[in-house]
């Protein structure tokens, strides 16, 4: 089973990492619902990610009957739960909470973020290399999820300065709400993953 880690963020926040080595047959198995689960996909690799995230779902919770359901605009939704969900190659990634908002987001390692930098970078912030780059990425994703509502382009969202290191915390800035907040990441050799929660709303 290549459940990596559990992880509580704050007082109810959880977060849970799986590395994708099953394949999508092998992890319906655990699936009570799987047929239902994979229902119209036909990428093998869609399949995967989609089970992978309801096993953690189910060993997060320990309730097997949890289905993932998904709004119009691609937000994932679950009873009782607020959760943020995300994939990258080998890797799938749930946070769940009870009392507020998640967002959470996990992006492969590397230097290839330099070709798209223009497209999500705004001229006022200053990244060094491409690590800091991918970390700006990564945070944008995922203060979209958080501010699902409203729908922010990349140039609606302004990262202040940081440091790079192999974890940290940054604030990004939602300029379109004139909000602000602080996500945290982690930085190793195969991903970057960052995360945010935020204060208590009816799911």
């Amino acid at each position: 089973m290549p459940l990596v880690s559990f992880s509580h963020i704050g007082k109810d926040s959880l977060l849970g990492l799986w590395h994708l080595e099953e394949s999508a047959g092998e992890l319906a198995e655990y699936i009570p619902f799987a047929q239902k689960v994979v229902d119209g996909i036909k990428s093998e690799a869609r399949k995967q990610e989609r089970l992978a995230a309801h096993r953690l779902l189910h060993l997060m919770t320990g309730d097997h009957q949890l289905l993932i359901t998904h709004q119009p605009n691609g937000k994932p939704c679950v009873k009782d739960y607020f959760i943020s969900i995300s994939h990258t190659k080998g890797y799938v990634v749930v946070m769940l909470s009870c009392s507020g908002v998640t967002g959470v987001d996990i992006e492969q390692l590397s230097d290839r973020v330099t070709k798209i930098a223009r497209r999500f970078l705004r001229p006022d912030e200053f990244v060094e290399d491409w690590k800091g780059q991918l970390i700006c990425w990564s945070a944008k994703e995922t203060v979209y999820k958080f501010f699902s509502e409203e729908e922010l382009a990349f140039s609606d969202m302004r990262i202040l300065p940081f440091q790079v290191a192999a974890h940290g915390l940054l604030t990004v800035q939602n300029l379109k709400s004139a909000q602000e907040v602080n996500v945290s990441y982690r930085l190793n050799e195969e991903f970057v993953l960052t995360m945010v929660t935020g204060k208590a709303l009816r799911p």
